[in-house]
């Protein structure tokens, strides 16, 4: 899927050639889409920001080939939202877009429900990093369309299904649009 049209591109690892899709998403796609393979095969999508911050969400089925409308999340999504898988099977979705929304997707019931709340607001460069206690070390990304870089971080723990302030770490320089980060073991 691509950003800010109603466009999809499907790519073969096969022959690794990405080739347009004859079916497009039911609207504009844009800045935080994302999506979530669910257990049966088919595909969440949150259509992000395309120009105006949406609820909007799709269900693609790569057997059939079509875009439908899925369930609305309960805020806007925008830049910055993010993922969490949760133990239960659901997953829970961080909306981005400077805000501190959340929802709860159920896969197996095709629903949403408000979510936690995060401590910070969530922008471009957001990321949540599992932890080796089953937690997330939740980095909120910028804070405004201005870029404003948070230093702030939070924890969240998928069986309290609480996000809190972590006094432990701070990110020195800030985290903004592009920022990514990879698990190390040593």
């Amino acid at each position: 899927v691509s950003g800010s049209s109603a466009t999809a591109q499907l790519f073969d690892p096969d022959t690794e050639v990405i080739s347009p899709m004859p079916r497009t998403p039911t609207t504009n796609i844009g800045l935080g889409a994302l999506a979530i393979k669910r257990p049966d095969g088919k595909f969440l999508i949150v259509i992000g920001n395309p120009g105006t911050a949406t609820t909007t969400t799709n269900i693609y089925d790569p057997v059939s080939d079509t875009f439908v409308y899925g369930p609305a999340l309960t805020a806007t999504a925008g830049r910055g939202a993010l993922v969490i898988p949760l133990p239960t099977g659901k997953y829970l979705i961080v909306h981005g877009n400077f805000t501190t929304a959340t929802s709860i997707y159920d896969p197996y019931q095709n629903s949403m429900t408000t979510g936690p709340i995060t401590q910070n607001v969530a922008g471009g460069g957001a990321m949540a990093l599992p932890r080796p206690d089953g937690t997330y070390l939740f980095v909120p990304g910028t804070t405004n369309e201005t870029c404003t870089l948070s230093t702030a971080t939070n924890i969240f723990d998928p069986n309290t299904m609480q996000f809190k302030t972590n006094p432990n770490q701070t990110i020195t320089t800030g985290v903004g649009i592009g920022a990514f980060a990879f698990p190390r073991t040593d």
